[in-house]
């Protein structure tokens, strides 16, 4: 007779843990690291150039294709051979929810809350949002983890009481060409959460920092007028929420004051040149030092938690 097979469960189960909880400044805690980038040499200058050879090309350096193609002056094509992948942590699950919408010429990998137990995930607030609003945050996660160790409701079930405040990451494999288009569609002030505004500024810099030579293909839409909020002004079924800042104040357009929510800039009201507010510990609803925590976490066996947040 054959023994039964016994599988191996690759998620860490929790149950009974009193759940843990740093609150962090969101702005702050927003990272984006570039994790795998592409050869600018040989098969992107074949690709570009074979047009134009006899033979099938063997380059080993770039060559002018880079040039060409920043300069426009090659089939666009040429920028979606060019790949990069991206590490963005620190976000909430509004950012990933926003930026898996973009489906041409990327792949997403997110954190999963289907068979991972979330209850010592991480809080991530805006500077705007009062830390007043922190207990009522608690007091969803404790819901959420009761659920689950009461063996009624599974993980899958339980997520649904989970505020999309808390702390997630996701990994992000795209290619050139339409990381452009998203960074120009995502940098823009008026039209975008600030998180999301940041993203694309984070991603901008983390690029331009090993590929300066990009720079051109990065310029905003903004500044050019050319981004959503300037093509969309003049439709008088629009509805913005924020007073234009200086990038998306034309002065040859009458701007209608009853067309906005609110009285000032996008900047303004995001709190985000606020003072960094320091991350705070929690066990279930009590505050707890960040010596505390980290025992606990050590206890917990939260992998990086100690390190990365409490030394």
């Amino acid at each position: 007779m054959e023994t039964p097979i016994q599988w191996k469960n690759p998620y860490r189960r929790r149950f009974q843990e009193a759940p843990l909880t740093i609150v962090k400044d969101l702005y702050h805690a927003l990272r984006v690291e570039l994790i795998q980038k592409p050869q600018i040499i040989g098969a992107l200058r074949e690709f570009v150039e074979c047009g134009s050879m006899n033979v099938a090309p063997n380059f080993t350096d770039a060559g002018t294709s880079l040039k060409q193609l920043i300069q426009d002056n090659a089939l666009w094509q040429g920028l979606e051979t060019l790949h990069f992948t991206f590490r963005v942590t620190g976000c909430s699950r509004m950012l990933t929810h926003q930026l898996v919408r973009q489906r041409i010429g990327i792949t997403f990998s997110q954190q999963c809350s289907d068979s991972v137990d979330w209850r010592h995930q991480n809080i991530v607030l805006p500077s705007s949002v009062s830390r007043n609003t922190v207990p009522s945050i608690l007091t969803m996660k404790m819901l959420y983890a009761e659920q689950i160790d009461s063996f009624r409701v599974s993980c899958q079930e339980a997520r649904y009481l989970l505020p999309q405040c808390l702390e997630t990451f996701i990994y992000i494999h795209v290619s050139l060409a339409t990381l452009i288009f998203m960074i120009k569609k995502r940098a823009c002030t008026m039209s975008q959460p600030w998180e999301t505004y940041l993203w694309a500024q984070k991603t901008r810099r983390v690029i331009l920092d090993q590929f300066p030579m990009l720079a051109s293909l990065f310029t905003s839409d903004c500044s050019a007028m050319r981004c959503f909020y300037h093509r969309a002004k003049k439709n008088p079924t629009s509805a913005y929420l924020y007073q234009p800042d200086a990038e998306h104040g034309n002065q040859k357009f009458k701007w209608d004051v009853g067309s906005y929510v609110y009285s000032v800039t996008h900047r303004e009201m995001s709190g985000v040149d606020l003072p960094i507010r320091p991350s705070r510990y929690y066990k279930k609803f009590h505050e707890i030092s960040a010596y505390a925590y980290a025992e606990y976490a050590e206890e917990y066996k939260l992998i990086g938690e100690k390190n990365e947040h409490c030394l």
